[in-house]
């Protein structure tokens, strides 16, 4: 116990010596010179360091790859907003001789070779008089068709099971289908060129005209095709019927060697006029 009075910073007059109060200054008082402290701070953080290794031995497989890819997600969003130092050019997704393959990255594919290929397909035909309408699709209905070459090889195509129906004019009716590969492994990563050697394109519709009773027997029926290769139209032609009512009766092959001979270099200048 200590004198209250010795603990006072002066009398009621002021005029009381002051008396000081002795502070230890050992060396356990003073952290900076303390060697048990310091011991005693690096023992904690061994034993932190050792706590996080026994939580992470005791995550099951699941948890790891999620921690895992919580840090690799956090890694690659810091990569992502970095710098990139320089302007990189960039060319369209579904432009001809390129494919975008990140954000700002792009793979030039080779011109030469067919990338992707579809087929458009409408049959014009006469109607009684009926008002003109918007178009309308008509899901679940499926068509295959096939492009013969001069070796006879065969290549077919199906529609994506959506029939476009327009009354297009008072007297004028108008289905449509579009069509890819069947096989796309047999077109795809063909050269261009290849398809100069198409010469018939077979079809068959007489089940699919009886289903939605469109009649094309000794009407003015017209099939036409639009061919896209690589995001591109490079051909629309006007294949028609002949004799009248072929469309109607079955298979149709019909002959397109000329409007094919005509792709590649259609394509060769389209592709050289982009770039």
């Amino acid at each position: 116990m200590y004198d209250r009075h010795d603990a006072q910073a002066g009398g009621a007059n002021g005029d009381e010596p002051l008396r000081s109060v002795a502070i230890s200054t050992s060396g356990a008082a003073h952290p900076r010179r303390s060697p048990g402290v310091r011991h005693q701070s690096k023992r904690k953080r061994m034993i932190k360091r050792r706590s996080l290794r026994t939580r992470y031995g005791r995550l099951n497989a699941w948890n790891k790859i999620g921690l895992w890819g919580a840090v690799a997600s956090m890694v690659g969003l810091s990569l992502y907003f970095l710098p990139t130092g320089g302007t990189i050019q960039q060319t369209m997704t579904n432009s001809p001789g390129g494919i975008q393959a990140g954000r700002d990255v792009v793979v030039a594919s080779d011109k030469r070779l067919i990338h992707s290929l579809s087929i458009r397909v409408f049959i014009d035909t006469d109607t009684p008089a009926a008002e003109s309408s918007h178009v309308e699709t008509d899901v679940g209905l499926g068509s295959i068709i096939a492009l013969f070459t001069r070796d006879k090889s065969r290549f077919r195509f199906k529609s994506d099971f959506t029939l476009r129906d327009q009354q297009v004019s008072k007297t004028r009716r108008q289905i449509g289908f579009v069509y890819t590969p069947e096989i796309p492994a047999q077109i795809l990563g063909k050269e261009v060129d290849f398809l100069g050697n198409v010469e018939v394109l077979a079809v068959n519709y007489s089940d699919i005209f009886r289903t939605i009773g469109l009649k094309t027997k000794d009407k003015n029926a017209r099939l036409q095709c639009a061919i896209l290769l690589n995001g591109v139209e490079v051909g629309n032609f006007d294949v028609g019927e002949n004799p009248p009512g072929t469309l109607d009766a079955g298979q149709a092959n019909l002959v397109v060697a000329e409007a094919f001979s005509r792709i590649p270099a259609t394509y060769k200048n389209i592709v050289s006029a982009l770039h």
